[in-house]
């Protein structure tokens, strides 16, 4: 409607857009470090409900990808992004694919490691091998072309409670091709890894044991409060000091939580 006036702090879903992520440049630039090393560590992101979890992991997602964009002849890192709702209901075999293709969609180049190997109906493009030998065999010839890759896998939560992936060994297999090659995963819970896991019952290989020391997602600092407010507004078209006045009395009753 035509002069209504827009609340730019409504928003109450994760932030998909880096213009509207404001904040955590101590996590970014911790994740950042461990993911791009030659040999990626896993990172496990631990917070509260709504302390911006998604919201940082999406961020992650598009830094990486502005970087790609950015530098087009360095593309040997790939990065993709698990939507935690598809990994809820998949099978094993069905969730193996989901990887294939979002690897494939972000670097084309990769599909060259899946036809290297002969499929058994020449006809078709893709070898009738099982899902699992293929993602392990493109990892597998891509690294040693050095390339690196980053799974992030946001609400974990979800992929342990999907019985099917617990009972078929998913998680050992996934600690497995982490384990031998330049991979890592970056995984956001409001538990630990090791208690998901315990709590689910998932295998007795720890999943956990690759990754670093845990990353937990506290309050926002004070400084990042008043980056929050002043760039939402500017967003909105507001004189970025336009709240000055009442900033400290809305941190204060927000208690530094990005949610409120």
């Amino acid at each position: 409607m035509k002069g209504e006036t827009i609340n730019p702090f409504l928003n109450r879903n994760k932030v998909t857009s880096s213009e509207e992520f404001f904040g955590r440049k101590k996590e970014i630039a911790k994740i950042l470090d461990r993911i791009t090393y030659p040999e990626p560590q896993s990172v496990a992101v631990i917070g509260e409900r709504r302390s911006g979890k998604s919201s940082l992991l999406t961020h992650i997602y598009h830094l990486l990808s502005e970087q790609k964009a950015d530098n087009p002849g360095d593309n040997k890192l790939v990065c993709i992004f698990l939507d935690p709702e598809e990994i809820a209901t998949e099978h094993a075999s069905d969730m193996t694919w989901v990887i294939i293709d979002e690897l494939v969609s972000e670097n084309q180049s990769l599909l060259e490691y899946i036809r290297a190997y002969p499929p058994r109906d020449k006809e078709k493009a893709i070898p009738e091998r099982h899902p699992r030998i293929i993602l392990k065999n493109l990892l597998k010839e891509a690294c040693k072309d050095k390339y690196r890759f980053v799974f992030i896998i946001d609400e974990f939560e979800l992929l342990a409670k999907n019985k099917e992936l617990s009972e078929s060994g998913y998680l050992q297999y996934m600690r497995g091709i982490s384990d031998n090659y330049a991979l890592a995963f970056v995984t956001s819970s409001r538990k630990s890894l090791e208690e998901i896991c315990l709590e689910h019952n998932v295998g007795a290989s720890p999943f956990d044991n690759n990754f670093s020391s845990p990353l937990y997602l506290g309050l926002l600092k004070e400084n990042e409060c008043k980056e929050l407010i002043q760039g939402a507004l500017k967003k909105f078209g507001c004189e970025p000091n336009y709240l000055s006045p009442f900033e400290e009395e809305a941190i204060e009753l927000a208690g530094e939580h990005p949610y409120f």
